[in-house]
């Protein structure tokens, strides 16, 4: 039986996990990794060392994301693979690592890698997830603020000028809000309780016309 020849002999498979990287050149016994910001290094100065020039791994939640940036940082070519497609190619052999399987099938050139932005639309899209997560949390503070202490009783807006005030003040000062209502202008905090004026009132139609 012909065998199948080498494309990539520089190649490396990473098995990407929670906590652990395993790491193999050329469908070699695995090296292990951790995954804090040292070990990465390691790993990306191992490979170096041995002469890799293209890493394989599989798409494993956002594991990959890190180690991922930091060997393309380091001018390796990174693909990320479907681990699914990759798990149902045959010939693995039954004590052959999920990693030397990866580096076995990508020196023989036959992973195909899936799209990975590039790093400044990475860094973007982070940005728009971080702004989500600001506008999320800024609307649940603005619905639970200040309902505890009464003070829609002097403001209709917690978050107008009015309303501002009143939250700086008990926060500074811990003044009750009945109290720092008083404090105010009568024209920045109408009394709710006073009696509409002329401009005010309804007209009320008395089938005159």
């Amino acid at each position: 039986m012909k065998t199948l020849s080498v494309i990539n002999p520089n190649a490396a498979g990473i098995d990407v996990g929670s906590e652990k990287l395993f790491v193999s050149i050329a469908g070699e016994d695995p090296e292990v990794f951790g995954t804090v910001t040292n070990e990465v290094y390691r790993m990306r100065d191992f490979l170096k060392q041995r002469g890799v020039t293209t890493v394989a791994m599989e798409a494993t939640g956002v594991y990959w994301l890190y180690a991922y940036a930091v060997l393309e940082a380091a001018g390796l070519e990174v693909i990320v693979v479907n681990g699914r497609y990759v798990r149902n190619l045959p010939g693995r052999k039954t004590d052959m690592s999920d990693c030397q399987w990866l580096a076995t099938l990508h020196a023989h050139g036959l992973l195909r890698g899936g799209f990975v932005p590039p790093a400044e639309i990475r860094r973007l899209q982070d940005y728009q997830r971080l702004r989500a997560d600001h506008i999320s949390e800024a609307a649940i503070h603005h619905h639970t603020v200040g309902v505890d202490l009464g003070k829609d009783k002097f403001v209709s807006g917690r978050f107008g000028p009015s309303g501002l005030v009143l939250s700086n003040g008990q926060a500074e000062l811990a003044i009750p809000f009945p109290d720092l209502a008083a404090l105010l202008k009568p024209a920045a905090l109408p009394d709710p309780a006073a009696a509409p004026g002329p401009a005010a009132a309804p007209k009320v139609d008395d089938g005159s016309k």
